[in-house]
């Protein structure tokens, strides 16, 4: 099932597991960051998604500079929590 079906606070690990087996790329709705970006990189990018169909930044995942598909990604270890 796509995330982009979901209600938010339904999204968890599994959601992010299927991204890595999808090999999910980003695009308009998705972006993929290996750390939390600074503050005008944020408010930049949830601006574009707020200004068009929305999205969700994957902090913690890593997505290949060549296609821009998913390649690795991180869970939040103390909390198992994923950040979406």
């Amino acid at each position: 099932m796509s995330i982009f079906t979901k209600a938010l606070s339904q999204l968890g690990s599994a959601d992010l597991q299927e991204l890595l087996d999808e090999g999910a790329s980003e695009n308009a709705r998705l972006e993929f960051k290996l750390e939390v970006p600074n503050k005008d990189e944020t408010l930049k990018k949830l601006s574009s998604f707020g200004n068009t169909f929305g999205g969700f930044v994957i902090v913690g995942a890593k997505a290949s500079s060549a296609d821009g598909r998913i390649e690795e990604a991180r869970v939040q270890a103390e909390s198992g929590a994923v950040v979406l």
